[in-house]
């Protein structure tokens, strides 16, 4: 049952990306909350960007997903650029092999425009200082969930990028590509707007 429905689930978001790439892809609002305790501002967006690499040989409708989303995190005067990544799949790999790993990324980039940008990885459980939960979610449980600080340059870089692909690379294993769609840069975009105004990056002045 749990892999039926993981195979539906599959088809369901494939349906909506391919939409997507046939028309203009559906607008992902600009939101925020505060975290009353900490009195820390949380900006994000509502959809995230969705990256797929596809997994024929473990099941004919196999999808591995990241879902990526930025965070602008507003305390005390200072403000923090964030990206998430939630990373799931369709294919549940302990039910088809006890001994196999669950799904992990590895040392990663994310590539915008053909001009790679090194991501330097951090669990979710790591919260930044004022946060105390992540605005977004993965349609079934994460297989892992990590963050990764940016400078407000660098995302309005991906904002301005026409094509965005992430690549990973396990310890000595092969490189794997997750592709996505120009939803993936609208999402970015939108964010990069919202802080377009702000003059300096956080403790870096650019």
């Amino acid at each position: 049952m749990r892999r039926l429905l993981l195979q539906l689930l599959a088809g369901i978001v494939f349906s909506s990306l391919s939409g997507g790439c046939a028309g203009t892809p559906e607008r992902s609002d600009v939101r925020d909350y505060l975290e009353e305790t900490t009195g820390t501002s949380i900006t994000y967006v509502t959809a995230p960007a969705v990256f797929v690499n596809k997994q024929p040989g473990l099941a004919s409708s196999g999808r591995d997903y990241v879902y990526l989303a930025p965070l602008l995190i507003s305390s005390g005067g200072e403000r923090s650029c964030w990206l998430w990544l939630g990373i799931w799949s369709t294919v549940d790999r302990q039910a088809r092999d006890e001994g196999a790993s669950p799904l992990r990324l590895g040392a990663l980039q994310i590539v915008a425009d053909n001009e790679p940008m090194d991501l330097d990885l951090q669990s979710v459980d790591l919260l930044p200082v004022g946060v105390r939960r992540i605005p977004y979610a993965t349609p079934v449980p994460p297989t892992q969930e990590l963050l990764v600080q940016v400078t407000r340059s660098q995302l309005q870089r991906l904002g301005r990028a026409r094509v965005l692909t992430l690549t990973d690379r396990q310890l000595g294993g092969a490189s794997r590509v997750w592709r996505s769609d120009e939803h993936a840069v609208a999402v970015l975009r939108h964010l990069a707007d919202e802080i377009g105004a702000a003059r300096s990056d956080p403790g870096t002045g650019r």
